[in-house]
C-alpha cells in the first residue's frame, strides 16, 4: 500500500497530543497510544512533482530507533534472552573442556577453551545485570515522560443539585424506617 503520513485528528485526539510532554515525539506511534478510534481515509496519490525524496537513510534508522525505544522495551528484553544463550554455552562448554582434558586429547586450542568458557559465563552475567539495570532505567524513562495514565474521551457532568440529591436519596434508601418502630 502506498502510503503518506497524513492525519485529519478531531480536537480531543490533538489536545491529548499537547497533553504529552514529550521532547522527542514519534507522532505515528503517540496518535496510536493514545487510543481514540482511527479510520483509514483512502485516496489516489500523485505522483511526486518536486524529484526524489531528500530524507537520507541516517535519518530513516534515526526514525525506526526512534520509534522502537519510544514504545517498546522488546530491545531490552533481549538481553536476557542473550545472557541465557550464554550461559548455556558456558554451562554445556565445561564439562567438554573437562572430558577432553581428561582424556589426554589435544585440543587445537589448549589454554584457550578455558578461557572462552570463562569469558562466556561472565559476560552471561553482565548481560543479566545490564538487563536489571535496563528494566530500572525503562521504569525511569516511563516516569520522566510523564505520559498521562488515562486519557478521557468522554466527561458526563451534572449539576451539583443532582449530585446532591442522588446521595440523599442514597442516604434515606440505607436509613430504617423508625417511625413504625416507634410506641
Amino acid at each position: 500500500m502506498d502510503t503518506g503520513d497524513f492525519r485529519l485528528m478531531d480536537r480531543q485526539v490533538v489536545d491529548a497530543l499537547k497533553a504529552m510532554p514529550e521532547h522527542n515525539r514519534f507522532i505515528r506511534g503517540m496518535t496510536s497510544w493514545v487510543g481514540f478510534r482511527q479510520t483509514g481515509v483512502y485516496y489516489v496519490r500523485q505522483e511526486r512533482h518536486a524529484g526524489e525524496t531528500k530524507y537520507p537513510l541516517r535519518k530513516m534508522l534515526r526514525f525506526a530507533l526512534d520509534a522502537i525505544t519510544g514504545f517498546s522495551y522488546f530491545p531490552l528484553q533481549i538481553t536476557i534472552y542473550v545472557s541465557l544463550i550464554l550461559a548455556l554455552l558456558a554451562v554445556l562448554g565445561i564439562p567438554i573442556v573437562a572430558f577432553l582434558r581428561l582424556s589426554g586429547s589435544t585440543l587445537q586450542f589448549e589454554g584457550q577453551a578455558t578461557t572462552l568458557v570463562i569469558v562466556l559465563l561472565m559476560s552471561s552475567f553482565q548481560l543479566f545485570f545490564f538487563f536489571v539495570m535496563g528494566q530500572y532505567v525503562a521504569r525511569i524513562y516511563d516516569e520522566v515522560r510523564q505520559r498521562p495514565l488515562y486519557i478521557v474521551s468522554e466527561v458526563w457532568e451534572d449539576s451539583a443539585e443532582q449530585v446532591q440529591a442522588a446521595v440523599a436519596d442514597a442516604g434515606a434508601a440505607e436509613q430504617p424506617d423508625r417511625s413504625s418502630t416507634a410506641s
